[in-house]
């Protein structure tokens, strides 16, 4: 039963991460990134076995609240702020870590928390692509249908990349 219910709420993440992706401002996208990781961390829980990855999940969820509400009054996340994140993420990591498979929530959860950082959206997507990179590993691993989450998620950060990308201005004349 919790192994039925912990894929459910993997493929709610799928959606979410989906969704998210796509936002416009940092702010959307942070709200989003709080319900898929509150979702994800009770998915990992159901799963057992899989608890730092759930406790970080959890730890995401205060961190994008925070950030999200910082990002929509447009104030500046402090070092502090910054400093405590990262120690927490690390910290799991380190007191969680059995085999190199338990490193693995960390260095992705550590990337998201440098994601969040970023004050361009689309340099937070880039910094995404690479942690859903590590999630991806990791879910193979511990058999998660959030797999498929982490996958769309990569697959919509790479279309929001393209979306939103830079285009060149055609007024201006070539240089020669």
């Amino acid at each position: 039963m919790e192994k039925t219910v912990a894929q459910v709420l993997g493929i709610l993440v799928a959606v979410i991460c989906i969704v998210s992706a796509q936002f416009k401002h940092k702010w959307q996208m942070l709200l989003g990134s709080m319900l898929a990781n509150l979702l994800n961390g009770l998915s990992f829980f159901f799963l057992g076995g899989a608890l730092s990855a759930a406790i970080l999940c959890w730890i995401a969820v205060f961190q994008t609240i925070l950030f999200s509400y910082k990002a929509y009054h447009d104030k500046p996340i402090t070092v502090i702020e910054k400093i405590i994140f990262l120690v927490a993420f690390a910290a799991v990591g380190i007191f969680n870590t059995k085999t190199f498979i338990d490193v693995l929530p960390a260095i992705g959860g550590i990337l998201f928390v440098l994601g969040t950082f970023c004050k361009k959206e689309q340099h937070m997507r880039m910094v995404n692509v690479a942690s859903n990179c590590v999630w991806i590993s990791y879910e193979i691993i511990v058999t998660s249908t959030a797999i498929i989450a982490q996958v769309l998620s990569l697959s919509s950060n790479v279309i929001a990349l393209y979306r939103y990308r830079k285009k060149p201005d055609n007024n201006t004349k070539p240089e020669g």
